[in-house]
């Protein structure tokens, strides 16, 4: 994959030591985020979401793999916020979103 950097959205205080290992291993940098389990709530803050978007947009880090727990809301969230900075309209970053999260929709 030739990746330079994996970013880790969960609420674990530490990557998983096989995550450190795969890193090590491919000589990526492992950024960790510290992010609450997705309760159909926002679960990061909106200083801890720049700081994500920061590292996603550094070119040091690319190309990058980013994950959560669950595989969509955090990332989604993260990505979501990614794509405004990128001057996408909201209906297809809305729409991109809901393509990965598992209700298909964005709750109230």
């Amino acid at each position: 994959l030739r990746l330079r950097a994996v970013v880790s959205l969960t609420p674990d205080a530490q990557p998983s030591r096989d995550l450190l290992e795969f890193c090590a291993r491919e000589r990526a940098r492992s950024i960790h985020f510290c992010v609450p389990k997705h309760d159909d709530g926002v679960t990061m803050s909106p200083a801890q979401a720049a700081a994500i978007v920061s590292e996603l947009i550094n070119a040091d880090n690319l190309p990058l793999y980013v994950h959560c727990r669950d595989g969509g809301n955090n990332t989604g969230l993260a990505i979501m916020c990614l794509r405004r900075v990128q001057y996408w309209a909201l209906a297809p970053l809305f729409d991109e979103f809901c393509r990965y999260v598992k209700t298909g929709e964005i709750s109230r």
